[in-house]
């Protein structure tokens, strides 16, 4: 939720358990293999708890119900069922928390009141030791973890430069680093972070088109014109891509929601221009006021 997590690699439609798998020949094919055995294990895993703890004769009701509130709704927002058509964020994570936490206040119960309801063996007590040290290790842990978040959020800048230490993948996260990094006059760092974006499946940054502009006016403050208008010329083809889609009448646009009312092409266009202009106005200052002059009129009301 914070933007700096490590992450999952992102199952793409060609290569997890909803497409086909590739042959032993194939260079995906181990990859492939590994990611399904991953999947599998895990569901077998969760499916083996579930039976033990809600389908003996002695069930675990509040167990299983912290079980279900972390795994079900995940499950349904997780991109691995079905394409959900958004990023994965803190909205979607409220009632999967809340199972955590859930089965964090059964954890606890278990070690403070070894007779409780976790506990039903005749060495109990001997368990509670156990289960206090464990207790106690993940206090220091989530607390250390604490800390060090602490650290990372004293400023955006250090929010981001952590961010972007931790997941150098997320557009998002390269995006507003390099944005500060152009704050603090490092123009040749924000370029290469922003530049490096350019790479990404389009799946990875389909809701980055600020990127562009970014870009363009940071090549522009490195004498770089040319550079920056073809960046320009690159997200305004992204843009063109996107409106098409629109009119064919898409929804889900490389597993992201896609929503002509809130997708604010014409501004997004605009930013652009803006950008096109400034690159302009080293080489030519006639097409540089028809440029701006253009971006102005797409600007809203």
């Amino acid at each position: 939720p914070d933007w700096s997590g490590s992450l999952i690699d992102l199952i793409y439609p060609e290569r997890d358990l909803r497409g086909s798998l590739k042959g032993p020949g194939h260079p995906d094919y181990y990859h492939d293999h590994k990611k399904v055995a991953a999947i599998v294990m895990g569901l077998i895993a969760f499916a083996a708890s579930v039976v033990w703890l809600g389908c003996r004769v002695r069930t675990r009701p509040r167990v299983m119900t912290s079980i279900g509130f972390y795994a079900f709704p995940f499950l349904l927002s997780s991109n691995i069922l079905f394409p959900v058509g958004t990023t994965i964020a803190e909205r979607l994570v409220y009632l999967p928390s809340l199972g955590c936490c859930m089965g964090f206040a059964l954890f606890l119960n278990s070690a403070c009141m070894p007779t409780g309801f976790l506990s039903r063996s005749s060495d109990a007590e001997s368990a509670a030791g156990t289960r206090w040290w464990l207790l106690v290790l993940m206090c220091v842990g989530w607390g250390q973890k604490c800390f060090e978040r602490n650290i990372s959020w004293a400023d955006t800048g250090s929010l981001w430069g952590d961010a972007y230490r931790i997941n150098p993948g997320s557009a998002h996260t390269c995006q507003n680093y390099a944005i500060n990094l152009n704050m603090k006059g490092q123009m040749l760092e924000a370029a290469a972070v922003l530049q490096s974006v350019r790479s990404f499946p389009e799946v990875d940054r389909v809701d980055t088109d600020e990127i562009y502009p970014t870009l363009s006016l940071t090549e522009r403050q490195l004498g770089h014109w040319q550079e920056s208008l073809s960046v320009v010329a690159e997200g305004w083809a992204r843009m063109d891509l996107r409106e098409a889609a629109l009119d064919r009448g898409v929804i889900v646009w490389h597993m992201h929601a896609l929503n002509g009312e809130i997708e604010k092409i014409s501004l997004r266009r605009g930013r652009l221009l803006a950008a096109q202009a400034t690159a302009l106005a080293t080489v030519d200052l006639v097409e540089s006021a028809k440029a701006m002059v253009s971006a102005m009129s797409l600007a809203p009301n």
